[in-house]
C-alpha cells in the first residue's frame, strides 16, 4: 500500500504540474499575437532570478530572529499595511455581479427581501446570497458604505496571511512560513480585488481555515480532537459552499488524501480509525447543514432556488468564447427561462443542462479544454480591468503588467515547489494544496471560466512557491 501511495502521490503532483504548465504556456507562448503576455513571463523569469540571488544573501534572517510569534505579527501587519495603502487611494463603485452583491447586502441589512428581477437573478444563482448574507450584518452595524466590505476584505486577507504562515511553519519551518507570507503580501491581483465587493476573500479564507483544521488533526493525533476538528471542517466547508459552490473540491481532496496518499501511515490501524472518524464527521455535518442552508436561501427569496448550474455548464462548452462569458448564451438562457421553462428557475437550469449536453457533443474537446486552460490559468489581469474606472490609462497598464508578472512568477515558483515535493514524496496534509489545484482546474473544465475564478487557487500556489526555496529533510539529491 505504501508503494502505491508513493506512486499515486507522484502522479498527482505530475498532473498538477502539467495542468499549470499547459495553462501558463497557453496564456503566453501560444498567444504570440499578444506579445505582452510573453514579455510578462520573461519579466517573471528575471524577477525569479533576482529572488534567487537575494535568497542567497539571507535577507530574511533579521526577520526570522524575531521568533515565530513576532515574525507572524510583523508579516500580518505588513500585509494589512500594503493592501490597506492601496485601498486608501482607490475607491470603486460596484458593477456587474459586484453590484448584485452590494444591492442584495443593502436590502438584507435593512431587513428587506429582494424583489423583481433581482430576486429572479438570485434564485438562478443562489450562491450570490451567501456572501450578501455575510456582509449584511456588518452594514447594519457600521453603516451603508462600500468602505465596510473593503475593510472586511482587508481583514480576511490578513487572516489568510496568518493561516498561510501557520500552515507553512508546521509543514516546513519558519523560513518557508515567512516566504509564504511575503508572497501573499505583495501578490498584485489580490491587492486589487480587495477594493471590490466580492466573495473571493471570504471563501478563500474559509478554504485555508479548512486546511489548517486538517493540519491540526494530523499533528495532534487524538481521536476525540480529530472528531471535533472533522465536525468543524464540515461546518467551514458548508459556509464556504454558500459563498461559492466549490466545496466539493476540498471534500474530495480530503477523501483522496485519507484513502490513498498518507504513505506509510496507511499501515497504521489507529490512524485509519482517527481519519475515518474525522471524515465521517466532516461529511455528516456538511450534508446535514445542506437543508438548513437551503431553507435560509428559500426564506430570503420566497421561492425554491435553482439546484443545477445548467447555464454555467452551457457557457463552459461554448467553443466561440473558449468557455468564457457569452452575451448570446445569456440571451438564450433568458429565452428558455421566460419561454419553455415558464419562469421556473429549476426547470430553466435543467433545460440549459440538456442544451449543454447537446453542445458538448459537437465541440472539439482538446481545443476547447486548452482554450479554457488559457483563460483559467494563463493570466491574472481581470482585477486590473475591473479597477479601470478608478485608474488612469497609464496606471491601468502598469497594474495589468504587475498582475501578470506576479502571477507568472508565482506559477514558476510553484512548479519548482511541485518538483521538490515530488522528489521527497511528501505525504503530509500539504498534498491538499496541489490536490485542490487539480480538482478546481478539472471542475472548471466543465463550467464557465474566468481568470477571477482561480482566486482560491492563488494561496495554494503561494504554499507551493514558498517550499520551492527550501531543502527539506529526506530530499534525494
Amino acid at each position: 500500500m505504501e508503494k502505491l501511495s508513493r506512486l499515486l502521490t507522484g502522479l498527482m503532483l505530475a498532473l498538477c504540474g502539467l495542468l499549470l504548465t499547459l495553462g501558463l504556456l497557453a496564456g503566453t507562448v501560444l498567444e504570440l499575437q499578444h506579445p505582452a503576455f510573453l514579455a510578462a513571463l520573461l519579466a517573471a523569469v528575471c524577477l525569479g532570478g533576482l529572488l534567487l540571488f537575494l535568497r542567497r544573501r539571507e535577507l530574511l534572517r533579521p526577520l526570522l530572529r524575531l521568533g515565530e510569534g513576532r515574525c507572524a505579527l510583523v508579516l500580518c501587519l505588513l500585509c494589512l499595511a500594503v493592501n490597506g495603502l492601496w485601498l486608501l487611494f482607490v475607491r470603486l463603485e460596484p458593477e456587474g455581479d459586484y453590484s448584485v452583491f452590494w444591492q442584495t447586502s443593502l436590502l438584507l441589512s435593512r431587513g428587506e427581501r429582494p424583489t423583481g428581477d433581482l430576486n429572479l437573478y438570485l434564485s438562478l444563482f443562489p450562491h450570490l446570497l451567501g456572501y450578501s448574507g455575510f456582509l449584511a450584518p456588518f452594514l447594519r452595524l457600521f453603516g451603508e458604505s462600500t468602505a465596510v466590505p473593503v475593510t472586511l476584505n482587508l481583514a480576511l486577507t490578513g487572516l489568510s496571511c496568518l493561516l498561510l504562515f501557520c500552515l507553512c511553519r508546521d509543514w516546513w519551518g519558519l523560513e518557508t512560513a515567512a516566504r509564504a507570507a511575503l508572497l501573499w503580501c505583495f501578490l498584485p491581483s489580490k491587492l486589487l480585488y480587495n477594493g471590490m465587493v466580492l466573495s473571493e476573500p471570504l471563501y478563500t479564507c474559509l478554504l485555508l481555515l479548512f486546511l489548517r483544521l486538517m493540519q491540526l488533526a494530523e499533528r495532534r493525533r487524538s481521536l476525540p480532537l480529530s472528531l471535533l476538528l472533522g465536525a468543524l471542517s464540515g461546518l467551514v466547508l458548508r459556509c464556504m459552499n454558500m459563498a461559492r459552490p466549490i466545496a466539493a473540491v476540498p471534500v474530495i481532496a480530503a477523501g483522496l488524501w485519507i484513502l490513498l496518499l498518507r504513505g506509510e501511515k496507511l499501515r497504521e490501524k489507529r490512524d485509519w480509525l482517527r481519519w475515518g472518524g474525522f471524515f465521517a464527521l466532516l461529511l455528516a455535518v456538511y450534508l446535514l447543514l445542506a437543508a438548513p442552508a437551503r431553507g435560509y436561501l428559500t426564506g430570503i427569496l420566497g421561492t425554491e432556488p435553482a439546484e443545477t448550474p445548467g447555464y454555467n455548464i452551457y457557457v463552459g462548452f461554448n467553443p466561440e468564447t473558449d468557455g468564457g462569458y457569452s452575451e448570446a448564451d445569456m440571451v438564450t438562457f433568458g429565452d428558455v427561462l421566460h419561454g419553455p421553462a415558464g419562469d421556473d428557475v429549476n426547470e430553466a437550469q435543467r433545460q440549459m443542462l440538456a442544451l449543454a449536453m447537446e453542445r458538448a457533443r459537437t465541440v472539439k474537446l482538446p481545443r476547447l479544454l486548452l482554450g479554457k486552460l488559457r483563460i483559467f490559468l494563463g493570466r491574472d489581469e481581470t482585477a486590473a480591468y475591473h479597477s479601470a474606472r478608478a485608474l488612469s490609462p497609464t496606471v491601468k497598464k502598469l497594474c495589468i503588467l504587475a498582475c501578470n508578472v506576479g502571477y507568472y512568477l508565482l506559477g514558476l515558483l510553484s512548479l519548482a515547489g511541485l518538483w521538490r515535493l515530488w522528489k521527497t514524496r511528501e505525504h503530509s496534509t500539504a498534498l491538499l494544496a496541489p490536490l485542490y489545484c487539480v480538482g478546481l482546474t478539472l471542475a472548471q473544465m466543465l463550467a464557465e471560466v474566468s481568470d477571477r475564478y482561480h482566486y482560491s487557487f492563488l494561496p495554494m500556489l503561494v504554499l507551493l512557491a514558498a517550499v520551492s526555496g527550501r531543502t527539506m529533510k529526506g530530499e534525494r539529491t
